[in-house]
């Protein structure tokens, strides 16, 4: 009985994320499209989300030609939509990202949290190539009895 009610939900989902992106008009997904070009973080936020939601594939040019006119926290949702937009260079930019944080500094901006998202982003891809950094913030966290943080990243 589990295992009919577990493949029902997984059906329903699988139609409501496919009846979820398929309904939205062109004016729409321009609108969507046109938020993410704003200067605003919060926009942008809200307008990856959408792209994601509605799967508006239109916009993947978009992501990977404007990242790097953005300011930290935009770059890293450009890459959470390039993630769920399954764009093929999204490892590319992650990783692009992440050492630019190592040998910059951005004003008002936890690096650190924008590392582990990166980290997260990389390992749903595959790419163990920073569990150095993982490491690293483990034991310094460990060191400093601020748990939050690992339990944040593996909650």
């Amino acid at each position: 009985m589990k295992k009919i009610i577990f493949i029902m939900l997984i059906i329903m989902t699988y139609f409501n994320i496919n009846s979820f992106a398929q309904s939205i008009t062109q004016s729409q997904k321009d609108s969507i499209i046109a938020k993410l070009y704003s200067d605003r973080w919060s926009e942008v936020y809200y307008a990856t989300r959408s792209v994601v939601g509605y799967q508006i594939h239109e916009a993947t040019s978009l992501l990977q030609n404007e990242i790097w006119n953005k300011n930290i926290k935009s770059r890293l949702a450009f890459i959470q939509a390039m993630f769920g937009l399954e764009v093929q260079n999204t490892n590319y930019y992650a990783l692009a990202l992440f050492d630019s944080l190592e040998f910059n500094s951005y004003l008002e901006t936890d690096s650190v949290e924008i590392k582990l998202e990166l980290v997260l982003i990389l390992f749903q891809l595959d790419n163990y190539s920073k569990i150095n950094y993982l490491v690293y913030r483990t034991k310094f966290l460990e060191n400093n009895s601020d748990h939050s943080q690992i339990i944040n990243l593996w909650g």
